[in-house]
């Protein structure tokens, strides 16, 4: 039998676990996706998983083994990192490397001794790419070019390709025969929706960017407020651009509204479901730009399972999420007046939020939501181990 063979009864009670590694730098080990979903997926199946992730903010108990990675922010210097990590994990001896960012997919490819590879795709990185404010504009065109290459290359020697939205799956099923899509969805919580009774609220959670709308939606609370309609704008999320969060708040005060706008910085998982389940609605104003295009949005999902009405973008992919389902209000994300009536109009019609928070949470329960996906993330590292 070959080393491979020898594992695939390893999940049978008595035998010895099937160990796995999961590579993460820019993660975090409180991650929605790789630690909430497979981390915890794959363990509670059976395997042993180690996880390299940086610190969680909020540890979450659990039997997962972590590899604390401490962020470096020299570029140089996670390009080395990556080699370190990729190193530490083939001394582990995994039967399966599963790796979530770019830059440690080469390391990771290289270093496999006997291990298979899982290349994790989150983004559309050729987009991400020609879009990075860190990246020099005149080099981003030929970094795609490079990475569209160097990825193609590397993907001749992983054993499958698994990508968090849809659309990006019409380029992987062509590089790799096990390609499949498993998407950001939520395991919905058992705990009945709890409607707000207060002033009109609109939450934000997740990674915060020129290109997710927060601009026009702050300029969109100051047009409300000029209809006599007060909005609370509730932020939380990491900044991936230094300054861009300080200009959002800045911009509310010259407006007038910054009373309204509260930034809770970069919270821990529970604590931002928490803040979800203080407002009156979910906004997700992504603009028409780049990788928003293709990309789900998990927070729009997540807001849908908490119940919230939704102000979302007329974009492919939050189409794409909703289908017909009437879940909110679709507006042109770069006109802040668009923004604002939809938000007045949720904010002045307590049934027709209710309506459309109610369907929200309907849809995730049927279709939108993890506890189908995981079941076909276990079957995919059952079919790899036994892979001759």
């Amino acid at each position: 039998m070959t080393q491979l063979d020898s594992r695939v009864n390893a999940r049978e009670p008595g035998k010895e676990k099937v160990r796995v590694c999961h590579l993460c730098l820019g993660h975090d080990a409180d991650d929605a996706r790789v630690f909430h979903q497979f981390c915890r997926a794959l363990d509670e199946a059976g395997f042993e998983v180690h996880l390299f992730a940086s610190r969680a903010i909020s540890p979450t108990p659990s039997s997962v083994i972590v590899h604390e990675v401490t962020p470096v922010k020299s570029r140089v210097g996670r390009v080395a990192q990556a080699w370190t990590i990729a190193w530490k994990a083939r001394a582990l001896r995994p039967a399966i490397v599963h790796v979530h960012e770019p830059v440690l997919l080469g390391p990771a490819t290289m270093l496999r001794a006997n291990a298979a590879v899982v290349w994790d795709v989150h983004e559309d990185y050729l987009e991400v790419a020609k879009a990075r404010h860190w990246i020099p504009g005149p080099l981003r065109k030929p970094l795609a070019v490079w990475w569209k290459w160097n990825e193609e290359r590397l993907l001749k020697k992983a054993s499958a390709v698994v990508v968090a939205n849809p659309p990006y799956l019409e380029r992987y099923r062509h590089l790799n025969a096990r390609a499949l899509v498993l998407p950001n969805f939520p395991d919905p919580s058992a705990e009945p929706i709890h409607r707000v009774d207060g002033p009109p609220s609109a939450v934000y959670t997740g990674t915060i960017l020129p290109n997710r709308g927060l601009s026009e939606t702050v300029e969109a609370i100051a047009l409300a407020r000029q209809q006599g309609v007060d909005i609370q704008l509730l932020i939380a999320g990491p900044s991936s651009e230094d300054g861009y969060m300080e200009r959002v708040i800045e911009r509310a005060n010259v407006l007038g509204v910054g009373d309204l706008v509260t930034y809770f910085g970069r919270l821990a998982r529970n604590d931002a479901l928490a803040l979800q389940r203080k407002a009156t609605m979910g906004v997700v104003p992504h603009l028409p730009i780049g990788n928003n295009l293709n990309a789900w949005s998990v927070k729009m999902i997540e807001f849908m399972e908490a119940g919230l009405p939704l102000v979302y973008s007329d974009i492919p992919s939050h189409r794409q999420t909703v289908l017909d389902d009437e879940v909110g209000i679709c507006v042109d994300a770069r006109e802040p007046s668009q923004i604002a009536a939809a938000m007045i109009r949720l904010a002045n019609s307590p049934s027709e939020s209710a309506r459309f928070g109610d369907n929200g949470r309907a849809v995730v329960l049927d279709r939108l939501n993890w506890s189908k996906e995981k079941q076909r993330l276990i079957a995919l590292y059952d079919s790899i181990l036994s892979r001759p």
